[in-house]
């Protein structure tokens, strides 16, 4: 009894170890049911509208003072208005970036922290 659960706790440890990991923005549960349900099995595009109608639109980073930007993997140059995204496998530019809302606030927290 005690030798099947190790050999279970064994495989499963295996397993967690060559799977890669993802995350999922928005719901788990939609995520899985486009596999599952029926509904979406068979049509993916209404899967897929409900699914980004499910996601929020929004998106908090946290950031420290001890990094030059406020933080380590998001990079945001006010001044020529381009997102510098650090992953793994490299980085990620995104140009010409303003926030509707909010953009005279980012600026003038900056200007702040330059004088």
């Amino acid at each position: 009894m005690i030798k099947i659960s190790i050999e279970r706790k064994a495989l499963k440890l295996e397993k967690l170890k060559s799977r890669l990991t993802g995350a999922t923005f928005g719901t788990k549960k939609l995520f899985k049911a486009q596999y599952t349900k029926k509904e979406y099995i068979n049509d993916h595009s209404k899967w897929l509208d409900d699914f980004r109608k499910a996601r929020y639109s929004s998106m908090q980073i946290s950031g420290r003072k001890d990094a030059k930007f406020g933080n380590f993997v998001f990079k945001y140059d006010w001044q020529n208005k381009f997102l510098e995204i650090g992953l793994p496998k490299g980085k990620v530019v995104i140009e010409s970036l303003s926030f509707p809302y909010g953009q005279e606030l980012v600026n003038n927290v900056e200007l702040s922290n330059l004088g």
